[in-house]
């Protein structure tokens, strides 16, 4: 949904599923950054400061139980700390950003490499 441009709709739907998982587990992890990815998706096309940072921080916050949780699962690992270098960089923290961006090459060397 979130790809279709209706990451509302993807959010609602996570919802339930979030809320029956746990976050250390493979599927919990994927929840989360499936969330992520929308809030980050709300964030990127939202025109209003608040709405942005509001979106940016809520993204943040899923994609950071991926760093935390996902490291087990490399792929998922290494896009939860893609998503929180977006979401550091939407809310102005480029140094939280570039930490992020280190830790995904350090992990993953150019394995992962986003554009």
């Amino acid at each position: 949904l979130t790809s279709l441009g209706k990451p509302q709709e993807a959010l609602t739907a996570l919802q339930p599923l979030m809320e029956q998982s746990q976050p250390e587990k493979p599927g919990g992890v994927a929840l989360n950054l499936a969330a992520g990815g929308a809030c980050l998706a709300m964030a990127k096309v939202s025109t209003e400061k608040a709405d942005i940072d509001k979106q940016a921080f809520k993204g943040l916050m899923l994609f950071l139980k991926g760093v935390v949780f996902g490291e087990a699962f490399a792929e998922d690992h290494a896009a939860a700390l893609l998503g929180a270098e977006q979401c550091f960089t939407l809310l102005g923290d480029a140094g939280h950003a570039q930490q992020m961006r280190e830790e995904r090459k350090r992990f993953y060397g150019d394995a992962f490499v986003a554009p």
